[in-house]
């Protein structure tokens, strides 16, 4: 299911943690290298989070939610395929 808060959030963050860390690029996704790198990157997806969720006007419970789910998609597409039958 595409959703375009939670895929807003995530290439915000990916976006911010680019230019942040300087750790090995891991399935696609830049890693931290140190503490004071993901110290900046939990500080920035907090704010995003908050940001994102005040722009569509939902809750960030609800948020994190939809981030789980396109996070799922993305990282098990076959998961996401019909199953036979329907």
């Amino acid at each position: 299911m595409y959703t375009k808060p939670a895929v807003e959030y995530l290439d915000r963050t990916e976006a911010f943690d680019r230019t942040v860390c300087t750790g090995p690029i891991i399935n696609g996704e830049i890693r931290p290298a140190n503490g004071v790198e993901v110290v900046l990157i939990n500080r920035n997806a907090k704010h995003i989070l908050k940001e994102v969720s005040i722009k569509h006007n939902i809750r960030v419970s609800d948020l994190m939610d939809m981030i789980r789910n396109e996070e799922r998609h993305y990282m098990y597409p076959s998961c996401n395929k019909p199953t036979e039958g329907n």
